[in-house]
């Protein structure tokens, strides 16, 4: 027997057929591709955008941190200068740091410093003083006070010029509206003092003088010999030497004015030293 055969026209619309069947195509993404998608952006978008903020926070910081230095750098130099300036007499050092309490703390936040004196052999009058303290009407702002025309005296020196009656002066001139005033920086630290609803600027003076009072007191009464006083680098004479008044500063700056003013803790505060020095002659007379 012979083998069915397809007849040729079944053959070619097979064919036909088997041509004639797309092959599938797909159009576009599902929908969890996308989502995929979008939730990759969104973490690349978030990762670059904390990147940019956390560059430009650190460039602020940096300037910020930088014009508060400047500032630190001012106000040191200036104090020095000052202080390298002041005039004196065997007894009258010609620079004195001020204490003030506020409720049980005692801060020394006040330097006086004896300039061009009308009267060069003493007492010092107030109008050729400087003081430089934090300014009473807004303690985040470090002032220069003068007051031309005050005839009144201080003695400028520790122990004289924190007496009730020198500290009366000050207190008056520090808050008159006749003296003059200039900024040093308006970046002075100035919280709330523990304890009370006050705030004071934050700045420290510590001044301790070379031969000490002690020793000179101790050379009146004859305890010690001229020699045997702790001379800075051994500048004395037979008949006079050389006193000299050290100064230590520091002080407490935010990084901007406005956070000086609000003081809520958000920037921490940077504290800068400094330190100066005056030397005056002493008698060996003199106590």
């Amino acid at each position: 027997m012979c083998p069915l055969r397809a007849s040729s026209g079944l053959s070619r619309q097979l064919a036909t057929v088997a041509v004639a069947r797309p092959a599938a195509t797909r159009s576009g993404l599902s929908l969890v591709e996308l989502l995929v998608a979008m939730a990759t952006l969104a973490i690349i978008a978030a990762t670059l955008a904390g990147l940019a903020n956390g560059a430009h926070q650190s460039w602020t910081y940096t300037q910020q941190q930088g014009t508060s230095t400047q500032h630190a750098r001012v106000v040191l130099h200036r104090i020095a200068e000052t202080v390298a300036a002041a005039a004196s007499t065997p007894t009258i050092s010609g620079v004195a740091v001020v204490y003030e309490d506020v409720g049980s703390w005692r801060f020394y936040n006040t330097l006086v410093v004896w300039l061009t004196p009308t009267n060069p052999d003493g007492p010092p009058l107030v109008q050729d003083c400087v003081i430089i303290c934090p300014d009473p009407a807004d303690p985040t702002q470090l002032v220069e006070i003068t007051a031309p025309g005050d005839t009144r005296t201080l003695t400028v020196t520790d122990a004289a010029i924190n007496q009730p009656s020198q500290k009366a002066v000050i207190d008056d001139v520090k808050t008159s509206p006749t003296s003059q005033k200039t900024v040093l920086t308006d970046r002075l630290r100035a919280p709330v003092v523990s304890g009370t609803n006050v705030r004071r600027g934050a700045i420290h003076f510590v001044s301790e003088e070379r031969p000490t009072d002690s020793e000179i007191d101790d050379y009146n009464n004859g305890l010690i010999a001229w020699s045997d006083m702790s001379w800075p680098r051994d500048r004395y004479g037979t008949q006079t030497g050389l006193r000299q008044y050290r100064l230590r500063i520091e002080l407490q700056l935010m990084p901007t004015a406005d956070d000086a003013k609000d003081d809520t803790n958000t920037h921490r505060a940077t504290g800068y030293f400094g330190s100066a020095s005056h030397g005056y002659r002493i008698d060996r007379t003199a106590g």
